[in-house]
């Protein structure tokens, strides 16, 4: 690796950890407060999770040099292809390749949970996903759309697994550091249905109120096996102050708060998110283009599902990992281009 990407990747570090105000939702204060509550709690030890290495660096082909450019015609993360020719049958369903950094994870042919494509050999996702999973039985499915469809315009593609990080303080618990990453055995190729998402940057800016997530629909009835086409949720990001009054004790802090590096957000359309197994993205529309997404979050949690009332979900704050992202993908040399805007 070069001296001068070296010292880029230490600048940007610095830039993370100098700007803790790149997503403060406690500065929301525009969204609808909520009245206290005292409620008494008991201390959970956490159980820590070690990190997961499978295969030697040198197993892991196509990784990305830092010069490197993103191929075209789709250069650029977070573009939604919001101008597919398929229709859509309601207002949840997605168009194809709308959202096309959106991955399943199998652990053979078990679905196991979802991800997101931040480089063309880079998923990013939760830790409690593949914690209990080894690397060599995970494949990575991208650019699919209608599980059941096996004919679409563009193919789905399937990669292997050759390296897994689990963030290294992941309390299973709390829910506590809840972010992996996973190194593909083959880089993906770039082609409508299979592009990338931002990540958060120092500095910028995107619309909270208008975020959303994407998942496939889970039957219980068929062992929570993903069917139909892809499917979004709208979410509405709530305060700080607001997701300490709706979460369990069990995911705020010592002082009863929503640790820094979580977001919650409500879902609007009354769908339940209870209904995944997680790791899908939040992602939030950029001011400065709304058609450009972000990654703001990664889903880890529903609250309380089938009580009736409408609790958050609960996110891993992405923006608030970004030191510890640029310190696995930093060695591997992966282009930054891949992942910022």
């Amino acid at each position: 690796m070069s001296l001068i990407y070296y010292i880029a990747v230490s600048l940007l570090l610095g830039n993370y950890l100098t700007k803790a105000e790149i997503i403060d939702i406690s500065d929301l204060s525009s969204l609808e407060s909520v009245v206290d509550e005292e409620v008494v709690t008991e201390e959970v030890k956490p159980t820590r999770i070690q990190e997961s290495s499978e295969s030697s660096a040198e197993e892991i082909i196509d990784i990305l040099q830092p010069n490197d450019e993103p191929p075209e015609p789709y250069a650029g993360c977070g573009y939604s292809n919001s101008n597919s020719n398929s229709s859509r049958a309601n207002e949840h369903d997605t168009q194809f390749s709308e959202y096309a950094w959106m991955v399943a994870i199998y652990d053979k042919k078990e679905f196991i949970g979802a991800g997101s494509l931040i480089a063309p050999n880079i998923v990013l996702t939760a830790a409690h996903i593949i914690k209990d999973h080894e690397n060599r039985n995970l494949r990575i499915v991208a650019g699919e759309w209608d599980i059941e469809k096996k004919n679409e315009s563009l193919p789905e593609l399937t990669r292997a697994v050759s390296k897994s990080f689990l963030h290294e303080q992941f309390w299973t618990a709390t829910l506590q550091n809840n972010i992996a990453l996973l190194v593909l055995n083959m880089s993906y190729s770039s082609q409508p249905n299979i592009r990338t998402i931002c990540l958060p940057s120092p500095g910028m800016q995107f619309d909270l109120t208008a975020c959303k997530t994407t998942a496939w629909q889970q039957l219980k009835e068929d062992n929570y096996m993903p069917t139909g086409i892809l499917q979004q949720t709208d979410f509405a990001m709530l305060s700080k102050s607001a997701c300490s009054q709706r979460l369990p004790l069990t995911y705020l802090n010592a002082e009863k708060q929503l640790d820094e590096r979580h977001l919650c957000a409500l879902n609007n359309d009354q769908i339940d998110s209870c209904v995944s197994n997680g790791g899908e993205a939040l992602l939030c529309p950029m001011q400065a283009a709304p058609n450009r997404y972000v990654q703001a979050g990664i889903l880890i949690a529903g609250i309380r599902c089938g009580h009736g009332e409408k609790y958050p979900a609960l996110f891993v704050n992405t923006a608030e990992f970004m030191p510890w992202i640029f310190s696995k993908l930093g060695p591997l040399n992966i282009d930054l281009n891949y992942y910022q805007a």
